[in-house]
């Protein structure tokens, strides 16, 4: 599967899974609407943790009568009702990070491979200000990579950290709270409480977590660049960096701050891509739903066609001050 494809599916970070591209130009055989939709039904009351998660069953309950009533009198319902009946439940949930991927078969994850050069952060010069750009994904090995480019922007003697995030959308959660851990040390931390109360992911007892320990961290003025564009992992970075004294120019993040998300493979064959677990520091109160950035501003139509970026113009004034 291309690379660019395997990104847009990488689970965001309770579990991260490989999948694979959908199979031959005949594709599987169809699914009968009931057995999809009952699939995602049994998913989503056993894992969903979402905020409106005392909903569920009676959403479901609710579209699954309306699917029978569509039905009745057909000879056998098509898998394409069973989807748009998930599709309608999920809607009502409004949940960013709950979403269907129809014909995407999930296979087990690859052993990971080095960080394609093309995908590690750029570092760019503003006189004495290193701004650090990030590709539109956290790859698996994108927390080392990070580490890497603030040790040169440090080696060369960067007066301030610009970190752009605006386009960023999240990726796998290891990698960014690695990278979040080179801004904020040992202050970073993730606990994942699931649907019955239970934490079912902890930063500080991973493998990544105990290693980013040594890594040197960022000590100069830092600044992040956020817009709605900045979702999940990418909001996690901009939020540790918030705390550790950063300062949050743009506009705020899309939301998608307290929640992690993981894959399940439905029949067909798809995956349900839904919210399993609530984001908190400690495991009781959770993080902020979106980051609010401490100076607002963002580009209007004349400063785009002038091509002219006034976030990161006001984010160097910040650093000149």
């Amino acid at each position: 599967m291309c690379s660019h494809l395997r990104r847009a599916l990488a689970s965001l970070g309770l579990l991260t899974l490989g999948l694979a591209g959908a199979g031959g130009t005949g594709g599987p055989p169809s699914v009968d609407a009931f057995a999809l939709y009952d699939a995602a039904a049994r998913l989503l009351r056993a894992h969903y943790a979402g905020p409106r998660m005392g909903e569920v069953d009676r959403l479901l309950t609710e579209e699954r009568a309306d699917l029978v009533r569509r039905c009745t009198g057909q000879p056998r319902c098509s898998e394409s009702q069973g989807r748009a009946a998930v599709n309608a439940v999920l809607a009502a949930l409004g949940d960013g990070h709950t979403r269907p991927l129809w014909n995407v078969p999930m296979h087990p994850a690859p052993p990971p491979a080095a960080l394609d050069p093309r995908l590690r952060p750029t570092l760019r010069w503003e006189g004495k200000v290193a701004v650090m750009g990030l590709p539109e994904w956290f790859e698996v090995g994108m927390g080392a990579a990070f580490r890497e480019v603030v040790g040169q922007a440090a080696a060369r003697g960067a007066t301030g950290l610009v970190v752009d995030l605006r386009d960023n959308p999240g990726g796998v959660l290891d990698e960014c709270l690695a990278a979040a851990q080179v801004l904020a040390g040992d202050r970073v931390n993730l606990i994942g409480v699931g649907r019955s109360g239970a934490a079912i992911y902890d930063w500080r007892t991973t493998a990544q977590a105990q290693a980013a320990r040594a890594w040197p961290r960022w000590k100069g003025p830092l600044v992040l660049l956020v817009s709605p564009d900045t979702a999940s992992c990418g909001e996690l970075l901009a939020y540790w960096g918030q705390q550790a004294g950063g300062t949050v120019v743009g506009l705020p993040t899309r939301g998608l701050l307290n929640t992690l998300a993981r894959d399940f493979a439905l029949p067909g064959p798809s995956v349900l891509r839904l919210t399993a677990a609530r984001a908190t520091p400690d495991g009781r109160v959770p993080l902020p739903g979106r980051v609010q950035p401490d100076l607002r501003a963002g580009p209007e139509v004349a400063d785009i066609l002038a091509g002219r970026d006034p976030v990161l113009e006001a984010a160097l004034e910040v650093l000149r001050r």
